[in-house]
């Protein structure tokens, strides 16, 4: 059996065994049970290392377990036993509810002995695995114990620090024995070293509230036995202006402004076993509230945060969580994920994301409580490509707005998973969905003004430019009616496209400057937008000066908002242009911007883009007079725009790539001519 089915099956087997239904188990782990469904049947195969481990810890099991196969019942258990009586001797894994013992201790042991060996480690389980509940439980607190009793010796004592180096044989000096402070103040330094990579010393005061003298007397202990090095003496280390009485210890310290790092080699979970668990969490709080600070009532106040930690939200989160604040530590793990997005970091974010729904899920979080993560977690797994999550998250929250009564937001909801239907070119269901968001907005003319400006968009995708116009036309007359310039300016934007697809470049230029005069020192990201347009347009009247000027302004409006799709798909256009009667030096920057556009659009997902990158890539390739190179990726792009649907971007590319061929004297140039007329002849 497929480790796959395998998990399947278990899974169902103990909802069965627990009397769960899909739906206690979606809402459990933060998946829709519609999803949740199509992974239990097979219909779904990938499933995020996250949601694995949320529905392992629901059902109380161990992850590995869950891809075994295991016996369904006694007569098939029996039935094994039998074959293996027969041929060959064989230990079956036990039943998935008896795996469930404590073998940490085992694990523990096995690290700390650096066992690596497969078939060794394969024969410990097997034997481990023949011992009765009570054998293993013995001997796990026998191994517990003398891993607690060398871990206790061991933190008493630190090697002496070495000679210099090339001052030949050095006497081995005694180790320095450690007391209860020094170890507390080492294993301190260890931690925050994983988080903060140098460490000030006033966070060591603030985090073990100590006096000064306190803290003196440890450090020096740990300086003169070597195991800490003071890194610099620089400001960045002291506290905040106006610090609490907690934090004076560090600065009476006199060294709040000394960085420190530890210079020992200790493992960071032997080291922590030095310290009781509650005198950890303790002290991680009392850094954590220190610098993040706290209201009267408890909650976070960002604004409150020095300088050192504000900058990194996600420092304070995780000093929160290992010191079991659970509440301020979501509160900060989703400023940090908002941090991320802000910077395009979709991958950090969606980390973050993710630990604030675990604990969402341990905290009991209130559903409207939820929303704005998800939201940010849909948007997020749509940047990086992962369209199937996206939808996930997307549906759930939709589902959550649909019971609330929240036409509004249901409405935007519909639209972003149309959206995302439509980046699959799942079309049918993504006018489904702008269907559905219609309908809700009916009687709302500042909705149904959204709705058919996303119906637009779909559309124009599609190649369908006289609905597209249909529908852009009615959304400007609905946000003209309820006076939105936001809107309006949308629908101008969308007309301007709509008529220069159409290569009627006096209507388009038209539309794009009545859009830019709404949007422009208004709204910078739809200013952008309208600058891009504006730039192929004159690209494409062969008026490059002018398309330069409003691409490169794009450009930097882009970069400036960190929004990195919006930026390199000025740049693409921006490639195409240098080159054009512009001097030989260009020519590099020309090809960098190409390839780096082409880079980032391979990844997001988003055929038009790809495709226009494709076309830069090739003529930057044809400007330093490599044709081979460039007859390739005008062929790349062909392909991508054939495969997009979308008769446009295929009569772009034929074009370009006709072009090419022009210059080197090709019969196949007037073949793509025709090509490209033929695939304009399909827009509706």
């Amino acid at each position: 059996m497929k480790s796959g089915d395998a998990f399947r099956l278990n899974v169902k087997d103990l909802m069965g065994r627990q009397g769960l239904k899909v739906k206690d188990l979606a809402d459990m782990v933060g998946l829709s049970p519609s999803y949740l469904s199509l992974i239990l049947n097979g219909e779904r195969a990938n499933l995020s290392d996250h949601h694995k481990d949320a529905i392992a810890l629901a059902l109380g099991a161990n992850l590995a377990d869950l891809y075994i196969e295991m016996p369904r019942d006694g007569a098939e258990a029996a039935s094994r036993r039998g074959s293996a009586e027969t041929a060959e001797v064989r230990v079956e894994p036990a039943p998935l509810l008896r795996r469930k013992r404590d073998i940490a201790p085992f694990e523990d042991f096995l690290r700390v002995m650096s066992v690596t060996d497969h078939l060794l480690l394969e024969a410990f389980y097997r034997e481990l695995n023949s011992l009765s509940d009570e054998e293993v439980r013995k001997l796990g607190a026998m191994l517990r114990n003398t891993l607690s009793s060398w871990q206790e010796a061991a933190a008493r004592r630190v090697p002496a620090p070495a000679g210099p180096p090339g001052t030949g044989a050095v006497p081995a000096a005694p180790p320095v024995v450690l007391e209860p402070d020094d170890r507390m103040f080492l294993w301190l330094l260890i931690h925050l070293s994983s988080i903060f990579d140098e460490v000030p010393l006033a966070y060591l005061a603030m985090a073990t509230s100590w006096p000064a003298e306190r803290v003196h007397r440890a450090l020096a202990t740990l300086l003169s036995a070597g195991a800490a090095i003071v890194v610099s003496g620089g400001a960045g280390a002291s506290p905040r202006a106006g610090a609490s009485a907690r934090e004076t210890p560090g600065d009476d310290a006199g060294g709040g402004s000394i960085l420190l790092k530890p210079s020992v080699q200790l493992d960071a979970g032997a080291a922590a076993q030095w310290v009781p668990a509650g005198r950890r969490r303790e002290s991680l709080l009392n850094l954590a509230c220190g610098l993040g600070g706290t209201g009267e009532d408890g909650t976070v106040e960002p604004g409150g945060v020095s300088d050192a930690a504000g900058s990194r939200p996600d420092r304070l989160a995780r000093l929160y969580l290992e010191g079991g604040d659970l509440r301020k530590a979501r509160s900060w793990y989703e400023q940090a994920a908002v941090r991320a997005l802000s910077d395009g970091m979709w991958r950090v974010a969606k980390d973050h994301l993710l630990v604030v729904c675990s604990l969402d899920t341990v905290l009991g979080t209130p559903s409207e409580d939820r929303v704005s993560a998800v939201q940010m977690l849909a948007t997020t797994c749509l940047n990086l490509g992962e369209t199937d999550e996206a939808l996930a998250y997307q549906e759930r929250n939709i589902a959550y707005w649909e019971r609330s009564g929240s036409s509004t937001d249901v409405v935007r909801g519909l639209l972003m998973a149309g959206s995302i239907l439509a980046r699959r070119r799942e079309w049918a269901k993504a006018l489904d969905y702008l269907g559905r968001a219609l309908r809700v907005s009916h009687g709302d003319l500042s909705l149904e003004a959204r709705a058919r400006l996303g119906l637009a968009a779909i559309l124009r995708e599609r190649g369908q430019l006289s609905r597209t116009k249909e529908e852009y036309e009615r959304a400007l007359q609905l946000s003209g009616d309820v006076q939105e310039e936001s809107m309006m300016a949308q629908a101008l934007l969308g007309l301007g496209k709509v008529f220069l697809w159409r290569r009627d470049f006096m209507r388009s230029l038209q539309y794009l400057n009545r859009a830019l005069s709404l949007s422009e020192k208004k709204e910078a990201a739809l200013e952008t937008l309208v600058r891009i347009e504006l730039g192929k347009l004159r690209f494409e009247e062969g008026s490059f000066l002018l398309a330069r000027e409003h691409l490169t302004k794009a450009a930097h409006a882009a970069e400036t908002a960190r929004s990195p799709e919006t930026e390199n798909a000025a740049k693409v256009w921006l490639s195409r242009c240098l080159g054009q009667g512009a001097a030989p030096s260009d020519l590099e920057n020309k090809r960098r911007l190409a390839y780096a556009a082409r880079e980032f659009f391979a990844g997001v997902d988003d055929k038009q883009d790809l495709v226009a990158s494709l076309i830069a890539c090739a003529e930057a390739e044809d400007a330093v007079d490599m044709p081979a190179e460039a007859d390739a990726l005008f062929r790349d792009a062909l392909r991508e725009a054939r495969e997009s649907e979308n008769p446009v971007l295929e009569g772009m590319a034929c074009d370009a790539y006709a072009g090419h061929l022009e210059q080197q004297a090709d019969d196949l140039a007037q073949v793509m001519r025709e090509r490209a007329r033929w695939a304009r002849a399909k827009i509706r």
